[in-house]
């Protein structure tokens, strides 16, 4: 699944390609993908309406439209977006919307495990109301005071405690992973154990690492690519996400793999204790 540096990428990328344009008309071939509204509701409250920029809200994409209306698009596991300056030859498998454009290009999303979400929102709502009224701050806005009460009110496992988004917003397992490697905490940690020097020392690393993935791009893994199939380079700089049975570049043990409430979790056994 995208992560917050995967997120940010792609709504430059859609920024830049799709700002100024005005929706002709659009095609719908997954309406599952469309939350709370009909397939026609949908279409209709995007037809004729420019786009007036593309930002995001921690994991979701964010489309504002010149009458204050708002899209919001999560991507999930397998969401991405493609850009044609003219219709394509050929139709790609498994897209599942196409934005047509008054200029004559278009805006395809596919998703091969359908699991992405579209929802449609105002200027004036979308912050306070779901999905996002319960997403926190990122790490660069956190605050460490209100985010460390929240943690010694927590029995989970400090790995987990990260991953949820009403907590921390914009991590997810691969840049967790990696933080908690950087500053030396075991995963399995319970998060009311963790000190406050210590959290905001996660924090930080988080800030940078997700600042330096941006930057490059992203972490292109499994079925990963931003607008067009660009991929991202941070992957070649990951430490121990993917890497069981690859030595600790710090320490040269053997990184280790096991579970943490389901999740793939990477970490040194001499380091992080």
């Amino acid at each position: 699944m995208p992560e917050l540096p995967e997120v940010r990428v792609n709504a430059k990328a859609l920024n830049d390609t799709v700002k100024n344009k005005v929706v002709k008309s659009i095609k719908v071939w997954m309406p599952k993908l469309i939350k709370e509204i009909s397939e026609q509701e949908f279409i209709n409250s995007l037809i004729g309406k420019k786009i007036t920029k593309v930002d995001n809200r921690a994991k979701f994409l964010v489309f504002h439209f010149s009458d204050s209306t708002i899209m919001l698009s999560h991507l999930r596991m397998s969401g991405q977006y493609f850009y044609y300056s003219a219709a394509p030859l050929f139709l790609e498998t498994n897209v599942h919307i196409i934005w047509y454009f008054s200029d004559g290009s278009e805006l395809h999303y596919k998703d091969p495990r359908q699991f992405g979400t579209f929802h449609i929102r105002t200027n004036d709502n979308y912050l306070k109301i779901k999905p996002l009224v319960n997403v926190a701050p990122i790490p660069a806005n956190v605050d460490i005071d209100v985010l460390y009460s929240k943690m010694k009110k927590s029995s989970r496992a400090i790995k987990t405690f990260l991953l949820d988004q009403s907590n921390v917003a914009g991590l997810g397992n691969i840049y967790v992973n990696e933080a908690l490697w950087d500053v030396k905490v075991h995963p399995s940690i319970e998060a009311k154990n963790i000190s406050k020097l210590t959290l905001k020392k996660i924090i930080d690393s988080s800030t940078r690492i997700l600042d330096k993935s941006t930057a490059l791009g992203g972490s292109t893994i499994d079925t990963y690519a931003s607008l067009n199939q660009k991929e991202g380079n941070y992957q070649n700089f990951l430490q121990v996400h993917g890497k069981d049975k690859h030595l600790c570049s710090r320490c040269g043990t053997e990184i280790e793999k096991y579970y943490v409430n389901g999740r793939s979790t990477y970490f040194c056994l001499n380091e992080q204790i």
